[in-house]
């Protein structure tokens, strides 16, 4: 019977462990889910930048949508195409690295503008969800090209967006005229000039808004060049962002793809993508212990997990071993024993 299990391999109980272990090692990599979040977040984003009358220039943020010609940012940043300003968006630094764009679509009101770009590029497009699957507390990512931090990045900050955290603090009710005006989420997330127009995404890379605006006030300021006026925050961790449900009726009318969820993701699959170092040890955990259930359905592995649970409790080196006898009896003269003890 021995040579006979021998040549069929190990058996049920052992193959299954096997499988145990070897799914362990296949869930290992989900560990970097979360760097594959973010290189994504960061490729879908661009910097749009719109040259007007007299070489004035305003900077701000999109995201590629559709088959990679397609970018949606605000109006306000776009704006100066309605007096014949030019719109580019930098696709990456070097030679070739932007292109032109032109406003396909535009909603003033809901500060939103749709670019078809001349030269299609090859970066990501952005998936949807709709306002639905948002509730307060949810963590967001804001990315985009502040201004600000354009003076500390060097050459490479023109196409490096910068991505920032917060949560979302409240989802503002559908506004009573909203062929007008259009819902906004407020987030804390910090956002400054520059982000206008860049993705808001929820905690699985989806664009749950478009980032619009942020609490700021002009303030008269004295310079070399005399009094000018200059915005400041009015608060901490205060903006606002344009759900997504705005943004899909202007991509149906120009038949652009996209991609869109409208319903709020299980417990299990938030904790998955928020924390799933927890997610893989609970998982590891409970293969161990369907490992160690099914090792227990034979003699052999009973004996196994026996001596192994032994050894785990009572480990060989706190326990001294038995003395083994020589045959010789112990002496002892004054107190000196006559031969070597047989402990360590």
């Amino acid at each position: 019977m021995r040579n006979l299990q021998k040549a069929m391999g190990p058996s049920r109980p052992h193959r299954l462990a096997r499988a145990a272990f070897a799914t362990i090692a296949c869930l290992l990599p989900a560990l970097a889910v979360g760097d594959a979040l973010t290189d994504h977040m960061h490729d879908t984003t661009v910097r749009v930048i719109c040259v007007g009358d007299g070489e004035e220039l305003g900077s701000g943020s999109g995201f590629v949508v559709g088959n990679g010609a397609y970018v949606i940012s605000n109006w306000h940043v776009t704006e100066c195409t309605a007096g014949g300003g030019q719109a580019w968006v930098l696709l990456h630094t070097g030679r070739g690295g932007r292109t032109k764009a032109r406003v396909l679509a535009h909603d003033t009101a809901k500060d939103l503008a749709v670019l078809r770009l001349d030269r299609p590029s090859s970066r990501p497009a952005a998936g949807f969800a709709t306002v639905r699957t948002i509730e307060r507390r949810d963590p967001v990512t804001a990315v985009g090209f502040p201004g600000a931090a354009d003076e500390m990045g060097g050459i490479a900050a023109i196409t490096e967006a910068t991505i920032t955290a917060g949560v979302v603090s409240r989802v503002l009710p559908p506004p009573e005229d909203s062929e007008q005006a259009a819902q906004l989420v407020q987030i804390s997330a910090p956002i400054n000039p520059g982000n206008s127009g860049g993705p808001l995404f929820d905690a699985y890379g989806r664009v749950i808004g478009v980032n619009t605006k942020k609490a700021l006030t002009a303030v008269p300021t004295v310079g070399g060049n005399g009094i000018s006026l200059r915005r400041v925050p009015v608060g901490e961790g205060i903006g606002w962002a344009v759900v997504s449900d705005e943004i899909l009726p202007f991509l149906d009318r120009l038949d652009i793809d996209y991609e869109v969820n409208t319903s709020r993701p299980g417990a299990l699959t938030r904790l998955w993508h928020q924390e799933p170092l927890i997610m893989v040890l609970v998982i590891l955990l409970s293969l161990l212990t369907m490992t160690a259930i099914i090792l227990a359905a034979t003699p052999r592995g009973r004996t196994l997990v026996k001596e192994g649970v032994t050894r785990g409790l009572t480990p060989s080196r706190l326990k001294p071993p038995d003395p083994k006898p020589t045959g010789k009896p112990y002496c002892a003269v004054s107190g000196v024993p006559t031969q070597k003890s047989a402990y360590p």
